[in-house]
């Protein structure tokens, strides 16, 4: 009877070994870069968090209708984000970016040469920004004779013009 005997093992392959200061070394840049990914997380979410910032409003003298710039910091990119206030009326925005907002400012029910201080405020989320004042008068009186009238039977509307077609032929 003849015995089995197991094929020869492969040669004992020589396994490296990396000195221990290279895992440390591993260790210390995978910590590093989840320090990093966390900053980035705390940076995106603590920025939607700030409030408005409201540096300037310009022109500081407005009429009703006229279009203001209100320069700061921490407004919404979208129009419909930003609430803005003219004393205690909202006014409507027009255009808004991080830094800037175009707004009209709103009829806030003023006498003919009535002029009005009135805080300027925006509010984004639940966050309010500091007032910075604006003064506000009066939208402009019309020229006199520029005005349309109210009524269209107070003045009746113009002929029509005769329209003529050319003929062929001439």
């Amino acid at each position: 009877m003849s015995t089995q005997t197991a094929p020869p093992a492969a040669p004992p392959t020589e396994r490296r070994h990396y000195p221990r200061r290279w895992r440390r070394a591993r260790r210390a840049l995978y910590g590093l870069l989840g320090l990093m990914v966390l900053g980035v997380i705390a940076y995106v979410g603590l920025r939607r968090v700030e409030p408005p910032h409201l540096h300037l409003v310009m022109p500081t003298h407005a009429r009703v209708g006229d279009v203001v710039i209100l320069s700061g910091a921490g407004f919404s990119a979208r129009p419909e984000k930003n609430i803005v206030y003219v004393g205690d009326y909202a006014a409507r925005v027009l255009e808004a970016s991080r830094t800037r907002l175009l707004i009209e400012v709103p009829d806030m029910a003023l006498d003919p040469g009535e002029r009005r201080k009135a805080p300027v405020t925006v509010t984004v989320g639940s966050t309010r920004s500091e007032a910075v004042e604006l003064i506000v008068e009066p939208p402009a009186e019309p020229e006199p004779g520029t005005e349309t009238p109210e009524d269209d039977e107070a003045s009746p509307s113009p002929p029509p013009l005769p329209t003529t077609r050319p003929t062929p032929g001439r």
